[in-house]
């Protein structure tokens, strides 16, 4: 047994002094690097309908990336159209029936101007005694007659034209109506969610696909508080993942919220306080070729300091 021992200690002494050599000299996290587990998240647009109708054509596909603008649906717009149909009938009649009390007014005004006309010669003749009063008292009433068909043509008129603006204000609110059943990617991302399908009722408000922007995503990490006083916003980050363990991804603190999260209802003792957690969100400055991905885990890391690790530094 003796004569093996020796062997054993050549074996086990050189894997203590590495180790030991490793604790010792491998280069330490700096104190100013704060950390904490998170997963990577995205922001997600929730994409809805706007009129009610049935879902004509689904033209994109869960996992596929859209343009801002981009056409992701359309739906049935046949009431729509014949609402818009009956609609412009109206305002070109509208606009045909102001035209000609447009004219008529024209007539109406004419008979106003001769009337008065009349009315002031009778009125001149009546004076040098070569008329007589019931003359003067027809042209008066002429006159007066004249005045009242005019106001009321001008009223009808008026009336017309607030009809008129009235259709117009409803083909106005078709047109959106019309332009909503087509609806569009409101900016560029990747589809998550299907929600709908060709043939479904959809009413205002449903939802019909869920996009996630692949240029926006983020690792939300919890701090205590002893240590979430050293941050500010904008301080550097980094965001380490397991699927790339050999990368660090460059981020900056985006948001850090305002109250502790978890916070037991009477919080007395110094250790009770710090056990409390704020939430840190660390947005990434960069996503190259889209390969990070909502879900995956990792580490987040941020520097109150100058300087990182040289190893942090991609």
């Amino acid at each position: 047994m003796r004569k093996y021992l020796p062997k054993a200690l050549f074996i086990i002494i050189p894997i203590w002094l590495i180790v030991i050599g490793l604790f010792l000299f491998w280069p330490k996290m700096p104190k100013s690097v704060l950390s904490g587990n998170g997963t990577v998240e995205s922001t997600q647009i929730i994409v809805s309908s706007q009129q009610a109708g049935e879902i004509k054509q689904v033209l994109v596909d869960e996992g596929d990336s859209v343009t801002k603008g981009q056409v992701l649906a359309r739906i049935d717009g046949q009431s729509q159209a014949a609402q818009m149909a009956s609609a412009t009938a109206k305002i070109k009649q509208l606009e045909l029936t102001i035209h000609s009390m447009d004219e008529f007014m024209q007539g109406q005004k004419a008979k106003v101007t001769f009337a008065q006309k009349e009315y002031d010669r009778q009125q001149e003749l009546l004076k040098t005694g070569d008329t007589t009063v019931e003359k003067r008292d027809r042209a008066y009433k002429n006159l007066q007659k004249a005045k009242s068909n005019l106001e009321a043509t001008h009223v009808y008129r008026n009336s017309m034209a607030q009809n008129l603006a009235s259709a117009k204000s409803q083909q106005q609110e078709l047109t959106i109506a019309i332009n909503h059943l087509t609806v569009t990617a409101p900016s560029a991302g990747q589809v998550v969610y299907k929600l709908m399908q060709p043939g479904e009722l959809a009413g205002p408000g449903t939802r019909l696909f869920v996009l996630q922007n692949p240029n926006n995503v983020y690792m939300t990490i919890y701090l205590p508080t002893s240590k979430v006083g050293l941050l500010k916003l904008n301080d550097t980050a980094r965001v380490h993942l397991d699927a790339f363990p050999k990368d660090y991804f460059k981020a900056h603190v985006s948001f850090i919220s305002a109250q502790a999260e978890f916070t037991p209802k009477q919080v007395q003792t110094t250790q009770a306080r710090e056990d409390l957690v704020f939430r840190v969100k660390l947005t990434l400055d960069e996503n190259p070729n889209d390969i990070i991905k909502p879900g995956m885990p990792g580490v987040g890391y941020v520097n109150t300091g100058k300087t990182w690790p040289h190893k942090m530094n991609p």
